[in-house]
């Protein structure tokens, strides 16, 4: 996992919500590369409660469906791309 100023970067790790909650409440940015979860909507509900997030990627996550629906009560978040 790396970080620079306000922007986190998850590479190949199994993601928890208490990860992101616990270090990166004041993330602009996250981007999720090769990343497994078996929580991902907890992941989506966290996330959505991070109110300096602007900015939201997931590349070759096994994602579900569930993530995005929990992140569609995001306040901040002004961009989202997903890509495989």
């Amino acid at each position: 996992r790396t970080k620079t100023n306000q922007n986190v970067i998850f590479s190949h790790d199994i993601v928890r919500s208490r990860t992101i909650l616990a270090v990166h409440q004041q993330a602009t940015a996250i981007t999720f590369e090769h990343c497994y979860s078996d929580t991902w909507p907890a992941i989506g509900r966290t996330l959505s409660l991070l109110h300096q997030l602007r900015s939201l990627c997931f590349a070759h996550c096994n994602t579900k469906d569930a993530v995005f629906r929990m992140l569609a009560t995001s306040q901040s978040l002004i961009s989202l791309r997903i890509g495989t």
